[in-house]
């Protein structure tokens, strides 16, 4: 066990987590403060157990709203592009036999194996990396989550839906290139269209299948599904020898890396670590715009630039991030 003390003010709260390597006290220290401006709580705090730990901070609309994270370790683990997978004995053959793409990965027995690993438990595929404290939470794929649900309940009022909006078409085809989780692709197949899903990383591809897989056997929601049938490839080479023609194309690359220290959330940072930071953002627009469907959508940055230096049509922007809508045939294209 770890007894861990958390001082803040004249209060002191005691907290206890088991540690299968060491026993050790460790003392967590922590300052709130107010910013007067916007109303919220920093909450800056450091450890203590005879090492110099460096500060962090969090940050809560609400202080009763904060949640302690405590940890036995003093850094994490640095990236590993190694990855394993553990198959839970409780798992029936034939979600076994659902691993296409990564059966012949490296096995291990270990649940808690020390690296990325991929773990296919009764409940679903799932990716986590158990040694380090703040990513041992699973990532898995789950259209039914409470949050999420609250989205594609109401899709109409999610700003990528009016985005990719086409009059007078009865159920459009959007092809999602970047699929990632899922997500966006879940939303627009909510609000009717048909979605074409390309993911090229063979580990990303797996927890979308999975978590597809799930919800095809979901009364709530297979009807969804059935309008979402998932490619994984590369969807350049798709857009070279295809006939098919999509009335939308749907981009979301991976976001440039941020200047603000504060970590991103547990999600981004496993897809992170999987991620092989090829910038090919602007080689996929570029193939987007030579199929001259009726849109192509780009997912960037509220403050980002534009791909290509390329002026889009129009925007629309939101809380956190922006539109970029390409209408017709786009004059002025920078070659390769």
């Amino acid at each position: 066990m770890i007894q861990c003390s958390l001082i803040k003010g004249n209060q002191q709260k005691n907290h206890r987590l088991r540690s299968s390597s060491q026993s050790l006290t460790i003392e967590k220290h922590g300052k709130l403060h107010k910013d007067p401006l916007r109303g919220f709580y920093s909450w800056t705090y450091w450890y203590t157990n005879g090492r110099h730990m460096e500060p962090a901070q969090r940050t809560r609309k609400q202080p009763a709203a904060m949640r302690l994270h405590m940890s036995d370790t003093s850094s994490s683990p640095p990236p590993d592009s190694s990855i394993a997978l553990y198959i839970d004995p409780r798992c029936a053959c034939q979600h076994i036999s659902e691993l296409t793409g990564i059966y012949d990965l490296p096995r291990t027995n270990n649940r808690f194996h020390q690296g990325l690993l991929l773990r296919l438990t009764p409940s679903g595929l799932e990716l986590c990396r158990a040694d380090d404290p703040e990513l041992a939470g699973g990532l898995r794929v789950d259209f039914e989550a409470p949050r999420f649900r609250r989205r594609w309940l109401h899709p109409g009022r999610e700003l990528l839906v009016r985005a990719a909006k086409v009059h007078r078409r009865a159920a459009p085809l959007i092809i999602d290139a970047t699929a990632g989780l899922g997500r966006d692709a879940f939303l627009l197949a909510a609000a009717g269209y048909r979605v074409h899903l390309f993911e090229r990383h063979p580990i990303i591809a797996a927890l979308l299948r999975d978590g597809l897989q799930r919800a095809a056997r979901s009364p709530r929601i297979a009807a969804i599904t059935a309008r979402m049938h998932l490619t994984v490839g590369d969807v350049v080479d798709f857009f070279s020898t295809t006939n098919e023609q999509p009335e939308v194309i749907y981009l979301d690359p991976m976001f440039p890396e941020r200047s603000k220290t504060a970590k991103v959330k547990q999600e981004l940072r496993l897809l992170q670590l999987l991620h092989d930071h090829e910038n090919d953002a602007e080689q996929l627009l570029r193939a987007a715009l030579a199929l001259q469907a009726k849109k192509v959508v780009v997912k960037r940055p509220l403050k980002g630039s534009f791909l290509l230096t390329l002026p889009p049509t129009y925007s629309l922007r939101g809380k956190a991030v922006r539109f970029d809508i390409y209408v017709g045939a786009i004059q002025g294209v920078p070659p390769l």
